[in-house]
């Protein structure tokens, strides 16, 4: 039979169908956070050893090299650090130590915009309004992660996570020993707690 014989349906007949790009979906994606309590202070310790240990390390460094108690400073690059690392490699220090990588909600990685907002509010979160708002949600977002749309959850390299982190973290302990002057910089943590308390004291 001619092919024009046979009956034709038109667009306008068919049943409509939206157009969904792939880019659109949402994925679920199992982050393996764990219990809640137990997920915040995972992260609370990773932000100490990011921040805290790092700091102090870049202090020991800037003492031993520049002559000055750079302690703030530090602690603004160990921040930076914290930034670069995150969004070159989707983890840092801390995070692998307690196995934690940052990606988006959806699974893929979280790319550098992303992970420059969630940084940017960091400081907010910092205060116990970020954690409660970690508790109440169910992906368990800091503010930074809910405007970013990233969430902190299971590594990829499992236990070799915190392997890797705690051998990084002996080799800058090592460091800082070797070149730099933890001595002094101990010290000088050691008096601005006693300031710390002596102030409080006389409040």
């Amino acid at each position: 039979r001619d092919l024009h014989s046979f009956p034709t349906r038109r667009s306008s007949d068919l049943p409509y169908r939206p157009i969904v790009f792939a880019a659109d979906e949402r994925e679920e994606f199992d982050h393996a956070q764990g219990p809640a309590f137990a997920f915040l202070m995972r992260r609370a310790f990773g932000l100490f050893v990011d921040v805290a240990v790092v700091g102090v390390a870049f202090a020991s460094f800037a003492y031993r090299w520049a002559g000055a108690d750079l302690i703030v400073p530090s602690l603004g690059a160990a921040l930076l650090v914290l930034f670069l690392s995150e969004a070159l490699t989707g983890t840092s220090l801390g995070k692998l130590i307690v196995r934690l990588h940052v990606r988006r909600s959806n699974g893929k990685s979280a790319g550098t915009a992303r992970v420059f907002w969630r940084n940017a509010f960091r400081s907010v979160d910092v205060v116990v309004v970020g954690a409660l708002v970690m508790l109440a949600t169910q992906r368990r977002q800091r503010i930074g992660d809910k405007i970013a749309d990233t969430v902190a959850g299971r590594s990829p390299l499992g236990p070799s996570a915190t392997l890797a982190g705690v051998t990084i973290l002996a080799a800058l302990a090592c460091g800082v020993a070797a070149f730099g002057d933890g001595a002094h910089t101990f010290g000088l943590l050691q008096s601005y707690a006693r300031k710390a308390l002596f102030l409080k004291g006389t409040v």
